[in-house]
């Protein structure tokens, strides 16, 4: 199944909209999950008092969001 969601940025102005279905919510979970193995973040509260866990987490959720769920612009909000 596919699935759609639309984001309002700018004053809803702008919009970006994500497709995804199971597929890539699995490759979701996969990365996170590894992410916790790695870094041994295993908590919210490891999260925010290791080092590690801390600096490794943009670069994390930017990968998911850049080269996983990959927003598309949308030129005008539905």
């Amino acid at each position: 199944m596919i699935n759609k969601k639309t984001f309002s940025y700018y004053g809803e102005e702008d919009a970006v909209e994500v497709v995804y279905s199971e597929d890539i919510m699995k490759e979701v979970i996969y990365k996170i999950f590894n992410y916790m193995e790695t870094h041994n973040c295993f908590a919210g509260e490891v999260l925010y008092q290791d080092d590690d866990c801390i600096i490794y987490a943009p670069e994390v959720l930017s990968d998911i969001i850049d080269n996983i769920l990959k927003p598309k612009f949308i030129k005008e909000v539905l």
